[in-house]
């Protein structure tokens, strides 16, 4: 039997959590525990009362158990891919369809619009002992592990992307490959002339963050590090914070490495690779919408302010409160029915916090939901629950961090299967009913009155 991809894309992958995220959006239902399998709620108790070293072994034999044997890489197939991805869409009529980078905000796009997404990149987890400081040994490790996937899969481009910082405690058991599709499968063709209506678009979500890359072959790379407060020559060549940080953790290293990369090019968890708009042009008598920024986080603004003028629409007060996500923490569901804004961050770093920040001292907020992921260690740039406290609360608002233990953060396990509960405690006690779709042209509308407010440049192409 052939080795289906529910058992290797990873549930540590955010695109795998962002589609289950809109998938039981549009199934009527909230996203608890960012998908993870229900566990009884004794448990999120007692994690509380572990030592750190435990709480840290958590994080790491969690990614080994979501991590596959390097032997069974042969058998990952592209298109089983894409059906996995569209079976998560068992329904009809539905009034486009949207793919590309991977996206917090996206995500809140694609449920006003009623539209299904389609990751371009996943993740897998490959086991294996490493040393999260042994940079130039992963990869040297995982060239075979690209190589077997690229030969298998003409239509794939690898990215094994290490982060000595923030996947610091995963790195230990695992390695980190991401897969990013180059074109179109015939499944999606057959998805868009059986199951989307005809005159509705196609939405194609384009990050264009770059990194650094070493090129192992025309679609086989290896990055070192990742978005977030830490620039990627910092990674490359070292800096003073890296050399504290290194110390921190008993590192005996000064610097990761000091060989330069011989590429740029799309980042491997947020980039969008554009080979794969040559299939989408394929696509006959459909409206193509690009929807373009440089930064993950650039696209947040804006959908926050879109759902705002949704909401007026149909008669409902300007609303003030936000719902502040990180990473895989979506509530796509609860920010519909609550009215919450919902401001997508992609980490929980100073970036994180300063985008937010920006976006609330220009509107009128009282309230901020904040989903702060735990990734398990403190890393360069990293803001401490206070920080976070002081500097939303300086801004004239109520500030929630439902699920949120300052005294643990952020090596909190036990996060995830508190945050839901609580938020929930922290809304009203009706949600309101789901508000009819917003439709494309009234999205692009919003764009051209507006456009200069946001970091997004949105073209539209006819097919």
């Amino acid at each position: 039997m052939r080795f289906q991809p529910e058992r290797y894309i990873s549930q540590l992958d955010s695109s795998k959590t962002l589609l289950q995220a809109l998938c039981t959006y549009f199934q009527g239902n909230a996203f608890p525990n960012a998908g993870i399998t229900p566990v009884p709620n004794f448990l999120a108790g007692v994690v509380q009362f572990l030592p750190q070293w435990v709480r840290s072994q958590i994080y790491t034999y969690g990614g080994w158990w979501e991590g596959i044997d390097k032997k069974k890489l042969s058998q990952v197939q592209s298109q089983d891919i894409t059906r996995w991805a569209l079976d998560h869409y068992p329904g009809s009529c539905y009034g486009g369809l949207m793919l590309g980078s991977s996206n917090g905000a996206a995500i809140h796009l694609a449920a006003a619009l009623k539209t299904p997404w389609l990751p371009q990149t996943v993740m897998i987890p490959v086991r294996r002992r490493c040393h999260p400081d042994d940079v130039w040994g992963d990869k040297e490790w995982g060239e075979k592990v690209r190589k077997v996937i690229t030969e298998n899969n003409r239509d794939l481009a690898v990215y094994q992307a290490h982060d000595p910082i923030q996947d610091r405690l995963l790195m230990k058991r695992v390695s980190l490959f991401r897969l990013k599709q180059l074109q179109l499968h015939p499944p999606v063709y057959h998805f868009l002339n059986t199951k989307v209506l005809s005159d509705s678009p196609v939405i194609t979500i384009e990050c264009n963050h770059k990194w650094p890359l070493y090129t192992s072959s025309e679609r086989s790379f290896f990055q070192v590090g990742g978005f977030g407060d830490v620039r990627p020559r910092e990674y490359i060549k070292g800096s003073r914070r890296v050399g504290h940080f290194l110390r921190e953790n008993n590192s005996g290293l000064s610097l990761w490495t000091n060989r330069g990369p011989d590429t740029t090019g799309p980042e491997a968890e947020w980039g969008f690779q554009k080979s794969i708009l040559e299939s989408i042009r394929k696509i006959k008598n459909r409206t193509l919408i690009r929807v373009i920024f440089r930064d993950p986080e650039d696209l947040s603004p804006f959908v926050a302010d879109l759902y705002s003028f949704w909401y007026g629409k149909y008669g409902y007060p300007e609303t003030s409160q936000i719902i502040a996500e990180s990473f895989c923490l979506l509530e796509p569901f609860l920010a519909e029915r609550y009215r919450l804004l919902p401001f997508w961050m992609a980490f929980n770093t100073s970036v994180s916090l300063r985008s937010l920040s920006g976006y609330v001292k220009k509107r009128t907020i009282n309230r901020i939901l904040t989903l702060l992921f735990a990734p398990g260690v403190k890393g360069i740039g990293a803001v401490s629950v206070d920080q976070w406290y002081e500097q939303l609360i300086s801004l004239g608002a109520e500030v929630y961090f439902p699920g949120t233990k300052k005294q643990l953060y952020p090596c909190d396990p036990g996060f995830v299967l508190r945050y839901h509960d609580q938020l929930k405690k922290l809304l009203s006690a009706r949600p309101h009913p789901p508000l009819p779709k917003l439709q494309p042209d009234e999205m692009l509308s919003f764009y051209k009155k507006n456009r200069w407010k946001y970091s997004v440049k949105i073209v539209v192409e006819k097919l």
